[in-house]
């Protein structure tokens, strides 16, 4: 398995967050381990050298598609290039990842930066609407340099790690558990049983994951991406970053059981607004919410630092309402 190696060094070791939206911009609620702070992470990132990551998922649309208020890979793509790392959740290329639309469409925006991406597949790689790519083959084949799995272009499992610097660890998971011929996603299937045994083998104390489809989700859970939840809970994993929603909404750490944890839960991510369209909130919003927007486009970007991470929503361009959300938590 590939390995990166980054130096980083100054280490945070406190918790705030804040965040600020103007109509479905929604305001953060504080939690015990989190108070208010002003301070803008992109400046702080450039400050400290620590490892940047970028993120979001549900990017692309077919080649040729009108940009109005969908569509707008383009301007996220935009906001890539001082990210060290591209971390892509899924359903990166619409309506469904034919090799084609990916050369004609992602490519032409977020390809831009194949040299630094680390891409996970969704279910719609594999079967979007009105189109069939049997084993994802066209996904498997546009990141065959990127996505871990060697010369494998079709049927490839999906789901590999690698490390960021001295003290980040990444999984990279495959949650198409019915699109995908990988066993399913119970927790006695081949990824799950990989997922606890690279969790158990790796020293990082910082432990970040990306999946498609998230357990915590748009107004509900999801039991059958449970066992994803669970394995990285016991694992000690710090922040999971998913997409599916094409919206952004941050989660407190909590545990599986959706308790309030800020000792060692899991801080969840929704980052479904690569680009593609807009999903709308659900109600009632699950209860350890804390904020997020459903009318921008943008990334989140994440300072990796040694023993703890910033986090940052960039949006895409000047829009009304007008969305931030930042913040800082320690590594558990």
């Amino acid at each position: 398995m590939a390995r990166i190696r980054v130096v980083v060094a100054v280490a945070l070791s406190f918790a705030t967050s804040t965040a600020v939206g103007v109509g479905a911009g929604l305001p953060a609620t504080a939690d015990a381990a989190t108070t208010s702070t002003s301070v803008t992470q992109t400046a702080a990132a450039a400050a400290t050298g620590d490892p940047v990551v970028m993120a979001a998922g549900d990017i692309a649309c077919e080649p040729g598609s009108k940009r109005t208020t969908k569509c707008r890979d383009d301007l996220t793509a935009g906001l890539l290039g001082p990210a060290d790392y591209v971390l892509t959740a899924g359903d990166n290329q619409y309506n469904c990842g034919r090799l084609a639309s990916y050369q004609g469409g992602y490519d032409k925006t977020w390809g831009q930066y194949l040299d630094k991406t680390y891409p996970i597949v969704g279910e719609d790689e594999y079967s979007g609407s009105g189109c069939s790519t049997p084993g994802a083959e066209g996904y498997f084949t546009y990141f065959s340099s990127r996505a871990q799995q060697g010369s494998c272009t079709k049927a490839c499992p999906g789901w590999y790690s690698y490390d960021i610097g001295t003290s980040w660890h990444v999984v990279a998971l495959n949650t198409a558990c019915t699109e995908a011929s990988i066993g399913g996603c119970k927790s006695t299937s081949p990824q799950l049983q990989w997922l606890r045994q690279d969790l158990a083998a790796t020293s990082k104390p910082c432990i970040l994951a990306v999946m498609h489809r998230p357990y915590w989700s748009n107004g509900n859970t999801v039991a059958k991406f449970k066992p994803f939840i669970d394995a990285l809970y016991a694992g000690g994993a710090d922040v999971v970053l998913t997409g599916n929603s094409h919206l952004y909404a941050r989660y407190a750490q909590q545990n599986p059981s959706s308790q309030l944890d800020t000792a060692r839960g899991l801080r969840a991510f929704i980052v479904g607004m690569g680009g593609k369209s807009h999903s709308t909130f659900k109600s009632p919003r699950l209860p350890n919410f804390e904020a997020g927007s459903d009318r921008t486009f943008g990334v989140l970007q994440l300072t990796l630092h040694p023993a703890s991470y910033d986090w940052e929503y960039l949006q895409a361009y000047p829009a009304s309402p007008v969305f931030t959300d930042t913040g800082s938590t320690a590594c558990h």
